[in-house]
């Protein structure tokens, strides 16, 4: 079942990497998407900068790990309208579960467009080139060729030839 959860742009690297935690408090989640627009409306409605500062995670998770529970009043907008009000909280969930970074599908903006390869840090390391022929990326052997001994150099090296030539 996929859910949406509403949560600040900043912390989406860390549940990237971390998922979501029981510990940090309840983690509501909506299966409708028109139920995260209307928070959308009412944060831009508080602040004009409030809804570029959300993203919406996208969450696959199974019914039986969701529970029914009203929003508290405080970790919604106050320019949310009633009617809005009273539906998000007959309609939202909150998961009884640690929820693992494999069920994030994805990250959206309040349009609906997919931001997660923005939000992802890049912390891949760079690889060396393999070249047809070798065995070993083209990284290693230039550090294989840095550790030679003093008598592993070649002999240009070792005595460099002047520009004058020899005496």
């Amino acid at each position: 079942m996929i859910v949406y959860h509403l949560c600040p742009a900043a912390d989406v690297p860390r549940f990237l990497t971390e998922g979501l935690s029981r510990a940090e408090g309840r983690h509501y989640v909506f299966d409708r998407w028109e139920d995260v627009q209307s928070i959308f409306a009412a944060l831009d409605a508080a602040a004009p900068d409030g809804a570029l500062e959300h993203v919406v995670l996208v969450l696959d998770l199974d019914r039986d790990m969701l529970v029914s529970a009203p929003i508290a009043p405080r970790r919604l907008p106050p320019t949310l309208p009633a009617q809005d009000l009273a539906r998000l909280q007959a309609r939202s969930r909150f998961p009884e579960v640690d929820v693992s970074a494999r069920r994030i599908r994805d990250v959206k903006n309040a349009h609906g467009d997919s931001v997660r390869a923005l939000r992802t840090a890049r912390t891949r390391a760079r690889r060396g080139v393999a070249l047809p022929g070798l065995r070993a990326p083209l990284l290693e052997v230039r550090r294989r060729r840095d550790r030679r001994r003093p008598h592993q150099v070649p002999r240009t090296a070792r005595f460099p030839v002047d520009a004058q030539g020899p005496a």
